[in-house]
């Protein structure tokens, strides 16, 4: 073959193999200009592709490759303030490092977001392969684990790198509501779903799974529910086939969804109307309705970064820099830890 077809593209063709001269046997189709590559051999070529090119990418998982602990020395002892995605990876590749980790969690269990996500059906799984995983690596590490430890500005003294991994909360955007009305967020309501009565209206403002959550999760024990969005699509920014997943299984459970609507307050809050955004035509409220349940855009928690923050090795990581997806949260912590490890060691 000559050396031009070396750099043409390849196409695999399933059960090409024998009449292109078995495995591993490249031939060039004159007729389209490309070379035909057999299956089995298209995947040898994917995953060397994949071993000397995915780990650039930034925000890879492997991209942050902790250094090997160093020989001689102290250890360097680091302080982790969150236990979700973010903080357990730093402290696990802390530990790995050589470190002497502390991770401290407000809350009484590990996981922050991820662990609400993991009270829905389609994270269930997700959820517990992550925590098997993360409480298996936290005792390969020697990790010393405090729940229901809040960590204040004098707690960080005496640890030579603080990770402040506190995640996100919902940001507090109000809606005039009237007197009667009930409004909770959709965090609370995909935990504890029961305490609500009566139709309940869910408002979408972030485009994510919380809202179609919320609402899949309130359908699931009996409510009638119906889901509220700006967008011309449920969870505009989620995939495609998460999106029409949703929406099958809220029409599944009796559900319904309005696309292109935002709920506007008139006068002064005493009603709420549906509007939509593109004709301005208004709707009444679904009747007889018990709870608005919203779904709001995520900020960072700044409250122990805004103590700590110019003091030198200290650093952030996940949603506490700001709202991101698991995977580029727990790229941030590793890269977290390859700070401490990088530190001057006496």
């Amino acid at each position: 073959m000559c050396c031009s077809h070396a750099t043409r593209p390849l196409v695999a063709t399933a059960g090409r193999g024998a009449r292109t001269g078995g495995p591993g046997f490249c031939r060039p189709q004159a007729e389209h200009n490309i070379a035909v590559l057999p299956t089995s051999c298209w995947r040898r070529v994917m995953v060397e592709w994949h071993r000397k090119f995915a780990d650039r990418a930034t925000d890879h998982p492997r991209a942050w490759r902790v250094p090997a602990p160093a020989r001689g020395g102290r250890r360097t002892s680091v302080l982790v303030v969150g236990a979700g995605p973010a903080g357990v990876a730093a402290a696990v590749a802390a530990a790995q490092a050589g470190d002497r980790v502390v991770l401290a969690e407000a809350t009484d269990h590990l996981g922050g977001q991820l662990a609400v996500s993991g009270s829905t059906t389609r994270h269930q799984q997700s959820w517990r392969a992550w925590r098997e995983r993360a409480c298996h690596d936290l005792r390969a590490g020697a990790v010393d684990v405090r729940l229901n430890t809040v960590i204040r500005r004098e707690d960080t003294t005496g640890y030579d790198h603080v990770v402040i991994a506190t995640g996100a909360a919902v940001r507090d955007r109000p809606l005039m509501t009237p007197d009667h009305m009930v409004v909770v967020d959709a965090w609370s309501v995909i935990v504890r779903p029961a305490p609500l009565s009566g139709p309940v209206l869910v408002i979408d403002r972030e485009g994510e799974w919380s809202a179609p959550d919320a609402a899949v999760t309130l359908a699931t024990h009996g409510h009638a529910v119906t889901l509220v969005t700006a967008a011309p699509v449920v969870g505009h920014r989620l995939a495609f086939p998460l999106q029409v997943r949703y929406q099958q299984r809220l029409a599944e459970l009796g559900g319904q969804v309005l696309t292109c609507y935002t709920v506007v307050a008139e006068h002064q809050g005493a009603c709420l109307v549906l509007c939509h955004g593109r004709s301005g035509a208004q709707r009444p409220l679904p009747r007889h309705l018990g709870a608005l349940v919203i779904a709001g855009a995520r900020t960072a928690r700044a409250g122990l970064w805004s103590q700590v923050d110019g003091r030198p090795h200290a650093s952030r990581a996940g949603d506490a820099v700001c709202p991101r997806t698991v995977e580029a949260a727990i790229a941030q912590g590793r890269k977290a830890a390859v700070q401490s490890v990088n530190l001057p060691r006496l």
